[in-house]
């Protein structure tokens, strides 16, 4: 295998996030002993991130498939918030994904942020509060409570101010000379949309802009022609955004490793072989 700056990116999908955790299951299997360099992500894929970082992949398989499920994370129910943030950060911690450990990893994480004021994103790392830019990223509006205070600015959602482009385009800044990509992004309905503009219809301009733009973005979001990116986009997940039955979670989770385990051109964009 030659010698090269490996970078994962991961763009948002919500629950199908299960497809990206079964993605990274089975690259460690791939390319262990050698590790991620650096890994990109928001949204769901923030979240995976810091398994990535942790190397803690059985850890967040438990998360996924014995958790998720239970209607605590997601319950339409519920009479204020559609998703509990805080019982997703306390899995975190009960299965040992803490700022401690990501801190101390050889491989940089940076998490996507929106600005809840100016509609643009940045980025937290290793040396940040990478916990609570997590928090942050997948706080979705009108389904979780915003914003969410990093490092005493107001933050949510990563996925409405960045694209994968955006995240692939960070990955290069930051070093990288072969990037995986997974797009795990899905279109917006119509009442969605609406439900967006309603959102943003009193928030600061800068967001509002923001909003806007993520509306009418094309779907899937147009990556740019690079010989050194290998997009990953699953031609079907078993789940929505918001979708979590047990059985749906576990045949999306299911499906992102073996496509990966299976997936020769891959092998050969890494060098395993020819």
């Amino acid at each position: 295998m030659g010698t090269y700056t490996l970078a994962l990116v991961m763009h948002g999908g919500g629950m199908r996030g299960a497809y990206g955790a079964g993605v990274i299951d089975a690259l460690q299997g791939i390319i262990a002993p050698r590790k991620v360099d650096l890994v990109v992500g928001t949204s769901a894929g923030g979240a995976n991130a810091l398994a990535v970082a942790g190397g803690l992949y059985q850890e967040t398989r438990k998360i996924w498939m014995e958790h998720l499920h239970r209607g605590v994370f997601i319950n339409p129910r519920r009479i204020r918030w559609f998703t509990n943030v805080d019982y997703l950060m306390d899995l975190f911690k009960t299965y040992g994904i803490t700022n401690e450990r990501v801190r101390d990893s050889a491989t940089r994480v940076f998490i996507a942020v929106t600005h809840f004021i100016t509609g643009k994103h940045c980025y937290f790392t290793n040396t940040d509060d990478a916990l609570q830019a997590v928090r942050a990223t997948i706080s979705i509006p009108l389904l979780s409570p915003t914003p969410v205070a990093v490092a005493g600015e107001p933050y949510l959602d990563g996925g409405i101010a960045v694209t994968t482009q955006d995240l692939v385009d960070k990955a290069f800044a930051e070093g990288a000379n072969k990037v995986i990509a997974l797009d795990l992004s899905s279109p917006l309905y119509w009442w969605q949309r609406a439900a967006l503009r309603w959102y943003a219809r009193r928030c600061a301009r800068g967001l509002r802009v923001a909003i806007r733009r993520m509306c009418v973005l094309p779907h899937p979001s147009p990556i740019k022609p690079d010989e050194r990116v290998y997009l990953i986009r699953p031609k079907e997940t078993m789940v929505t955004r918001l979708n979590y039955t047990l059985e749906k979670l576990a045949d999306t989770y299911q499906h992102g490793k073996k496509e990966i385990e299976e997936d020769a051109q891959l092998k050969q964009f890494l060098g395993i072989i020819k």
